[in-house]
């Protein structure tokens, strides 16, 4: 007895996906990189890819609807961030090492650790990391093999000098609500229940 369940499913083998066509691979490389010769790496329009490429707007269009055209156009697109980033430690190192403005090389600097810090998973490698803390930390070097303790707490008030009493710090008040007027113009509202 034949089960027509198995008998009606398709082939048990898997079959390799079809490649995509040359002309679509080259239409999303001009739309992703643009052309290779162009120094600027000006990505190409829509329609001008796929002239470029010896296709027409339409039939690429209807090829970025199905999934594996997309997921080549995304593969594309990491691949070129990936390229444009190559650079980046080398732009910031020019900018750590040449530049005149103060502000930039401490935050090419800052950036540079940030990058630091993200390859190695949050991990500065620097000495002490293990026992590093959110916060500040003072470290007190002196003669003696004490440790020293400092009292005291970040929240005291500040004491301005020449004065006994420490600032008192209060929010602002809040400005005055304008009063709700009547139609008539007269203040305030009031609604008479027994009227209707």
């Amino acid at each position: 007895m034949q089960h027509h369940a198995l008998a009606a499913s398709g082939p048990r083998e898997l079959k390799r996906p079809r490649p995509l066509p040359a002309p679509l691979r080259a239409a999303i490389g001009l739309m992703v990189m643009g052309k290779p010769d162009d120094i600027d790496s000006r990505p190409l329009g829509f329609v001008e890819a796929a002239r470029e490429a010896g296709m027409k707007a339409p039939v690429l269009r209807r090829y970025l609807d199905r999934p594996d055209v997309r997921s080549y156009l995304l593969a594309e697109r990491r691949a070129w961030r990936a390229t444009i980033c190559a650079g980046n430690e080398g732009a910031l190192l020019r900018i750590r090492e040449k530049s005149a403005n103060p502000m930039a090389v401490v935050a090419s600097v800052k950036t540079l650790e940030d990058m630091q810090l993200a390859e190695n998973g949050g991990r500065s490698g620097q000495p002490g990391d293990a026992n590093a803390h959110p916060g500040i930390t003072i470290n007190v070097v002196g003669s003696s093999s004490a440790p020293v303790t400092i009292e005291g707490s970040l929240a005291q008030r500040p004491v301005l000098q020449g004065r006994d009493e420490p600032l008192i710090f209060a929010p602002a008040p809040s400005p005055p609500r304008p009063k709700p007027r009547s139609e008539d113009g007269e203040y305030p509202i009031f609604v008479d229940p027994t009227k209707g």
